[in-house]
């Protein structure tokens, strides 16, 4: 994930922070499956199948973070991501692979999720943050897929924040 946001201290222990970023799903693991055939003269039989593999998306949560103790903050937030793309690796005739980009087809490209975490401010400018994201909605439409699988984004995620100074205030 990379992202940059802005946070703004609205209580003397709470925090409020919104950031847009980039990441990307790994969790796909779904794959379609297609065949064409022609007989006549000749036999042309082609199969194809497209495994995805990974989901581009960019994020915006909103979090609430609290200062238990010193230093020590506790975050829960609320978000939505949206899918700018999806990789993925074709495979024809069970023979040539390539990994490709652009196979959106049977996805929901809208996601919210709900987080929390725990983050500790080192100094002034450097933070280190431990959060656990969990998305709402499946990202994958099952009658596409032709199964019945929820498909939510977990994740769970470690990151350093660095803090930049305006006219001398944080």
């Amino acid at each position: 994930m990379v992202g940059a946001g802005l946070e703004k201290q609205i209580a003397e222990k709470l925090t409020m922070s919104a950031h847009v970023g980039f990441t990307y799903f790994n969790g796909l693991n779904t794959q379609k499956q297609g065949s064409t055939q022609v007989y006549s003269f000749g036999l042309d039989s082609s199969v194809f199948s497209v495994e995805h593999k990974k989901m581009m998306q960019m994020y915006l949560p909103v979090s609430v973070l609290y200062e238990w103790v010193k230093n020590h903050y506790v975050l829960a937030g609320f978000g939505a991501s949206y899918s700018l793309d999806v990789s993925g690796t074709v495979q024809d005739n069970q023979v040539n692979t390539k990994s490709v980009y652009g196979y959106r087809s049977g996805f929901n490209p809208l996601d919210l999720f709900l987080q929390a975490g725990y983050q500790f401010k080192l100094n002034d400018q450097i933070s280190f943050a431990l959060w656990y994201q969990q998305g709402l909605l499946d990202a994958t439409r099952n009658a596409y897929f032709g199964n019945n699988a929820t498909d939510r984004q977990t994740r769970f995620g470690l990151g350093i924040k660095y803090s930049f100074s305006r006219n001398g205030q944080k």
